[in-house]
């Protein structure tokens, strides 16, 4: 009962991020390089551009990559390892362990995700 809770307490802190990360300005990125094998891989999950036609269909929906690219803590190391080995304790029960990707579309994804953090 306690992983339940805690399941929903994180869900609902998600969804709350992941809202909050879109009321911010989002880079145009529509032709970016990378962005519709982004919105392929993981957008069943999460919201991948605010202008993006389709939603996730994961409800509540995981945090937008957006949010995901402007946390603090945000490594595109980190980023292809998540991709590359799955997202472990932090997928949905019923998700694949990981999109199966080969090098270049990780990079791509990557590189995709790394252009939406703010210019430092």
């Amino acid at each position: 009962m306690t992983s339940r809770l805690a399941g929903f307490v994180f869900a609902a802190l998600s969804l709350v991020l992941a809202t909050d990360a879109w009321t911010q300005t989002a880079p145009s990125n529509s032709a970016q390089p990378g962005r519709e094998l982004t919105q392929a891989t993981c957008g069943a999950c999460h919201v991948v551009a605010q202008d993006a036609q389709e939603k996730p269909v994961l409800n509540p929906p995981a945090p937008s990559l957006l949010a995901v690219a402007r946390r603090p803590a945000y490594s595109a190391d980190a980023l292809r390892r998540r991709l590359a080995y799955g997202h472990g304790q932090s997928s949905p029960k019923g998700a694949p362990p990981h999109p199966r990707l080969n090098d270049e579309q990780i990079e791509q994804v990557v590189s995709y995700i790394s252009s939406l953090r703010p210019a430092e």
